[in-house]
């Protein structure tokens, strides 16, 4: 819907005769089926930023924050970010048997003094129109390491469906740290809930070369492609925690290829791949995080924001990409694949790329290439590209149509970035970007070549469009 709000008032704008042609798509096997995650999960989690420091206070200022209006700017709320997640922190550590969080029956322990009251947490964040997710299998006080022999019974996940059924939580992130690694028993107990379910970690035992456990505990790993060709799950990592770097941003960003086939995606509606949350204004500049911003969108990875959303100034600062509805749009919509790489370049440039929220494991070596282009297809024919420059030097990167999948020798562009026209690709267009900039672009083919007047209408409000930009 929000899509279809924000690209019918350009289509008078494209002045298009000529029918529109693109490569046919592959049909694509859908993924868990309950009703929720048809389009890729939108909203916020507590770890990148706080990590253990939650409590019940932190939870209802960051439902204040999706809700505040800033500049009379649409709210966060109403923009589609939709959930409020908390992430490890919340279990009373040692209460319960061998000095876990679950007591002798198996029934997770909350912190009281981090949340008194949850069920009113619950029911209060219902009220405001906000969902509320939380998190599982924790890492934070390990079962697993207190109790190696619990993962051939599966530790205590009927308990914790039961526990989170009868809240009402209507998203749970299942880490990998924990003895609970049968994805797909949580999956059976949810999929009544509605439940969006997250599969954080390598929770498929019936993989065989991962039916034994190496040490005193289970070696956290993200699923492999052959773990989401049956998926019993909503959303998954295909990468490690993110770090608050743009060459981490850019590392999880290339997790997700084996996903994004071409011919056989993987990522799909109900059961979406990504990146780990985003960290948008945590660690990167304004560009970085617009590129960030612009891969996950493209790759239609769900939007986690991380920063902290009581900060009006921060949230006011990112409004720009965050906020940016067509970004949104191609992130949101589904024409038959969540996007792919298109094409990049054998120069590469050496990175050393840290992983986590805390920088606490790494650096990897990647020979990064210089430059990348990403595609999504939009309904209608149009078709969504971002270029990347990944390199240490400003760079031309050319779309070409030909090498996009699209027939025919011209396209109308609208720049993503700035969500204005900006006027016609004839076969092929070059931009010059920034180190770690990008060029997000809409493009609409069409067979048919543009009249002379038609041209200078697309220049014109080109230019309208980029002075009433610069004005606002």
């Amino acid at each position: 819907d929000l899509a279809l709000q924000f690209l019918a008032p350009l289509s008078p704008l494209l002045p298009f005769r000529g029918a529109m042609k693109i490569a046919l798509l592959p049909s694509v096997a859908l993924g868990m089926d309950n009703g929720v995650a048809k389009t890729p999960p939108m909203g916020w989690r507590s770890w990148n930023v706080f990590k253990l420091d939650v409590d019940q206070d932190l939870v209802s200022g960051q439902v204040d924050g999706l809700l505040e209006r800033i500049g009379g700017e649409k709210s966060l709320l109403e923009l589609g970010y939709d959930t409020i997640g908390v992430d490890d922190g919340w279990q009373d550590c040692g209460a319960g048997q061998h000095d876990g969080f679950h007591d002798q029956d198996g029934k997770p322990l909350v912190n009281k003094t981090r949340f008194s009251d949850l069920p009113g947490l619950v029911s209060s964040t219902h009220q405001r129109k906000v969902k509320l997710g939380w998190y599982m299998n924790n890492c934070w006080c390990d079962e697993l390491l207190k109790m190696p022999w619990s993962i051939s019974t599966g530790g205590s996940t009927k308990q914790d469906v039961a526990f989170l059924l009868e809240l009402g939580f209507d998203a749970v992130k299942v880490d990998g740290c924990g003895p609970e690694h049968d994805i797909a028993a949580w999956g059976d107990g949810l999929k009544a809930g509605k439940v969006v379910l997250e599969n954080c970690g390598d929770n498929n035992p019936y993989v065989p070369a991962r039916a034994q456990l190496e040490g005193p505990a289970w070696p956290w790993s993200p699923p492999l492609p052959q773990d989401v060709e049956d998926c019993p799950f909503h959303m998954y990592r295909a990468s490690d925690d993110i770090a608050p770097h743009f060459t981490s941003a850019m590392w999880n960003l290339q997790q997700l290829r084996p996903f994004l086939d071409k011919e056989k995606p993987l990522s799909r509606p109900g059961c979406w791949a990504y990146g780990d949350m985003l960290q948008v204004f945590h660690g990167l500049n304004f560009t970085e995080s617009r590129t960030h911003f612009g891969a996950w969108a493209v790759t239609s990875s769900p939007l986690t924001l991380a920063h902290d959303l009581r900060n009006t100034t921060a949230t006011a600062l990112a409004y720009p990409i965050i906020g940016n509805a067509m970004a949104i749009a191609v992130n949101q919509q589904w024409a038959g694949h969540p996007g792919f790489l298109v094409e990049e370049a054998n120069e590469t440039v050496a990175w050393q790329v840290l992983h986590g929220a805390s920088n606490e494991r790494g650096p990897t070596k990647w020979d990064a290439p210089v430059y990348q282009i990403w595609a999504k297809p939009q309904p209608n024919g149009q078709v969504a590209v971002l270029g990347i420059n990944l390199g240490p030097v400003t760079r031309d990167v050319t779309f070409d149509l030909a090498t996009l999948g699209i027939t025919g020798e011209q396209a109308a562009v609208t720049n993503i970035w700035t969500q204005a026209s900006d006027g016609v690709i004839a076969k092929s267009r070059t931009v010059r970007l920034e180190p770690r900039d990008s060029a997000f672009l809409m493009l609409q083919p069409h067979t048919e070549t543009l009249t002379e007047v038609e041209e200078e209408n697309l220049r014109l409000q080109s230019q309208v469009a980029k002075a009433v930009d610069l004005l606002i």
